[in-house]
């Protein structure tokens, strides 16, 4: 990245960032200080102090940072990629991205240190500064409706509802966070409740996914029911063999059958007349070795009784 951002010593200033990838989230801390986190998705919070924070694909965050007394040092500030997000990471990936807070440009700039474990701020635990309590218990009404496409799950809601999705569970806190965008783990807890006041046709959906912008949940805006071009899931798997299959075993077996049966008629073939001979002269060879090795032993047996009696 190489963003240099020239500072005065002892001034507090107020930075918006936005993560406007379309997958990735990205970590980020500045070294030697600290981070008050003062909005995120565009709700003012009460004041939280980070050290380093996260934002997913399309998230939010406004945060206060102090700088320093002195001009002795500048100090580099990192976004470092969510690399568990991929299955393979490109060889020219650069997913460390480095800037600086200059206090004295005639000093150097210096590299960004290594850090132990990429340990971010939990922002459940951040509170609206309006202290808005938790919704009461939620009114829910569903309806099946094409123009959200065949492989979506509708909500059509009365004004005013309150509304909770709901992916596994959790203790609901008095004053919750509210945010548009959020972040769920593998095998993390997630309810999202909300009051249906603002009229329209909202998505609700995957920040990773391919999603239109504008119309229905194909992006038609003329024909609302008209679905072509949506997104789909992949087929199923066949419930038998396909004809591609059945072809692959019938030739697996018969080189199996081919390879058994040049086994068994390499091992009943006639030898010939001089490989005979061959090999019955193998065997007298290694009768003869075998005597030899029997008589040896027998020698040496001897020859240890005697001893032991003369020792006697």
């Amino acid at each position: 990245m190489n963003f240099t951002l020239a500072v005065q010593p002892g001034k507090t200033y107020l930075f918006h960032m936005v993560n406007v990838g379309a997958f990735a989230g990205q970590y980020i801390w500045f070294e030697g200080h600290n981070m008050t986190i003062v909005e995120v998705d565009g709700v003012h919070t009460d004041q939280a102090e980070a050290q380093m924070i996260y934002l997913s694909a399309a998230q939010r965050c406004s945060f206060l940072l102090t700088t320093k007394n002195e001009t002795t040092a500048n100090y580099a500030f990192v976004a470092s990629m969510d690399t568990s997000l991929f299955d393979v990471l490109p060889d020219d990936l650069q997913w460390n991205s480095t800037g600086h807070l200059v206090y004295n440009k005639d000093l150097p700039l210096p590299e960004a240190a290594e850090v132990a474990e990429l340990d971010e701020f939990d922002d459940f635990t951040l509170v609206p500064y309006d202290h808005l309590p938790l919704y009461p218990e939620p009114d829910q009404t569903t309806e099946d409706h094409t123009v959200y496409g065949e492989y979506s799950h509708p909500f059509v809601l009365e004004k005013d509802q309150i509304i909770d999705i709901v992916v596994n569970n959790l203790v609901y806190p008095a004053i919750p966070m509210r945010r548009d965008t959020l972040v769920l783990h593998p095998d993390g807890n997630l309810v999202i409740r909300f009051k249906a006041n603002n009229p329209g046709v909202w998505l609700f959906h995957c920040q990773a996914k391919n999603t239109p912008m504008l119309g229905n949940a194909a992006g038609n805006t003329k024909d609302l029911f008209d679905l072509s071009g949506q997104t789909h899931p992949p087929n199923p798997l066949p419930a038998g063999f396909t004809t591609k299959g059945i072809v692959a075993m019938t030739f697996s077996v018969l080189a199996a059958l081919l390879g058994l049966a040049a086994i068994a008629w390499y091992g009943l073939a006639d030898m010939g007349e001089a490989s005979r001979v061959e090999e019955e002269r193998r065997i007298a060879r290694m009768a003869t070795d075998e005597t030899t090795t029997v008589g040896t032993a027998n020698e040496r047996s001897e020859s240890e009784g005697s001893v032991r009696k003369v020792a006697d």
